[in-house]
């Protein structure tokens, strides 16, 4: 008699799989849903007892539960594939030829699909196997959203993770692969517990040990992965999706690039445990939305620590994941995760038409620099911080047209420097600066004819060196759209 907390699980496990694979042992091989996939695999889930339950126990405070979901793992075993597409998309393989009994069975996207499906039934002794290209109708939404969704738990429930990086031949030719420059397999990469690397010609890329089979279990490969990514061995090894340390996991992403820019921002969905709704339309507009849907969630003010062009309709959210990059910032940030939480304000509010937050404020002074014409900062002015030269993207910070000389309410126009992430003080209403502590903020101009602060655009993070320990008055900052 089957057990009824297996029998939870197994439908639980069903639910968190792909709703489509490929049957590696029909003949020949064709796709099946998540019906066939639970029919096929109910044999083995009635056949669990609690002997088995009790072996597979391997420590005395084991949760019964952690156990039965890795029996129940065990029993619908099916590998994915990481890959990257083709520079010509029309020579993959696809939903539409898979399920066309007309379609010609040839190319190279074939040619990669039986690889693939040979070591995933005789290397890895799977029964199911996922492929993107195959799997989903890229012309379904509803199959678009579900991969957007849902691809994180996918590949953390898979048997293996099988990955094609298709121009490298050796570990030292890890990083050049075009496989870490591109969106979607970052989610790939941070999801999959068993991994096994294969090269040029399906070359198993750990030559020390070609027949391991979890390249991310081998210390010399994970950090040689480390590097070609920019993620941590930990990340790596660890990762659990959420709405946290948004700034590190877009730094993460800010190196990569997809075909549609809409993209960018749905490749992240399910490692931020997002349920945005995705519109294949809307090109640019996904990431901003994506922001205004996960920032309010992450309690951690290092998220404003970007740089580069805001996104059109909303100065306070970045128009991309690259404004995150290391080329925005001349300093590193703070390394412990923890600390964006413990500073700044944490009760901000973040809409569609607004940012409100509060600040210390710092007035500066700007001086135009001969040349090529921008704008940089020089100094603080009317407190003891120095600041690091900024750069804004606009070439004019007025609406006059600014010439020659220092200036600081020109035109009328006053600049300052928003800080972020300045300590508490325990009173309300009040934040602190540290001797020798590094600070970040936002470049603001206000106009006196509003009164009103605006960020400016600027090529790098603006941060800013105490000189002195000192409280101050907080200023209620209200961008609006």
């Amino acid at each position: 008699m089957s057990i009824n907390e297996v029998n939870e699980a197994f439908d639980e496990h069903i639910r968190n799989i792909p709703p489509r694979f490929i049957d590696l042992y029909a003949t020949p091989f064709r796709l099946v849903d998540r019906d066939e996939v639970k029919q096929k695999c109910v044999a083995i889930i009635d056949s669990i007892t609690e002997t088995d339950i009790e072996q597979h126990t391997s420590y005395a405070n084991q949760r019964r539960e952690d156990v039965i979901r890795t029996l129940v793992k065990g029993a619908v075993k099916y590998a994915v594939l990481s890959h990257t597409w083709r520079e010509k998309i029309e020579e993959e393989f696809t939903y539409q030829q898979m399920i066309s009994p007309d379609s010609v069975r040839d190319g190279p996207g074939w040619k990669k699909l039986k690889q693939f499906v040979k070591l995933a039934k005789y290397t890895f002794n799977c029964q199911f196997a996922w492929l993107d290209t195959v799997c989903v109708d890229r012309h379904s939404p509803n199959d678009q959203q579900a991969a957007a969704r849902s691809g994180f738990d996918w590949f953390r429930n898979a048997h293996v993770c099988i990955v094609y990086l298709a121009s490298a031949r050796f570990l030292s030719e890890l990083k050049h692969d075009r496989w870490f420059r591109r969106g979607w397999p970052l989610t790939e990469l941070l999801a999959s517990i068993r991994m096994k690397f294969y090269g040029a010609g399906w070359e198993p890329l750990n030559v020390k040990c070609p027949r391991a089979e979890n390249d991310k279990a081998d210390s010399n490969f994970l950090d040689a992965l480390s590097q070609a990514s920019g993620i941590s061995v930990d990340d790596l090894r660890f990762f659990l999706p959420g709405p946290n340390r948004v700034r590190e996991k877009l730094s993460w992403a800010s190196r990569r690039e997809t075909n549609r820019p809409e993209d960018r921002a749905y490749c992240l969905i399910s490692i931020f445990v997002s349920r945005m709704e995705i519109d294949p339309d809307e090109g640019e507009k996904a990431f901003p939305r994506l922001m205004l849907n996960v920032i309010p969630k992450s309690h951690e003010c290092d998220v404003f620590a970007w740089a580069g062009k805001s996104a059109e309709d909303h100065p306070a959210i970045p128009s991309s994941p690259t404004c995150y990059g290391p080329q925005h910032r001349d300093r590193e940030l703070h390394r412990e995760p923890h600390h964006y939480r413990l500073c700044g304000d944490r009760t901000f509010s973040l809409g569609h038409d607004h940012l409100k937050i509060k600040v210390i404020l710092l007035d500066v002074v700007l001086k135009r620099a001969w040349g090529p014409g921008y704008t940089v900062m020089v100094k603080s002015h009317s407190h003891k911080a120095s600041i690091d030269k900024v750069v804004p993207l606009s070439k004019a910070l007025t609406d006059g047209e600014m010439t020659t000389g220092v200036i600081g309410a020109f035109g009328g126009v006053e600049m300052s420097i928003g800080v972020i992430d300045y300590s508490w003080t325990g009173e309300p209403g009040k934040g602190k600066l540290f001797k020798g502590g590094c600070y970040f903020g936002f470049l603001l101009q206000r106009r006196a004819k509003d009164g009103r602060w605006e960020k400016v655009d600027t090529e790098k993070v603006a941060f800013i060196d105490s000189q002195e320990t000192k409280e101050h008055e907080l200023q209620v900052l209200h961008l609006l759209c």
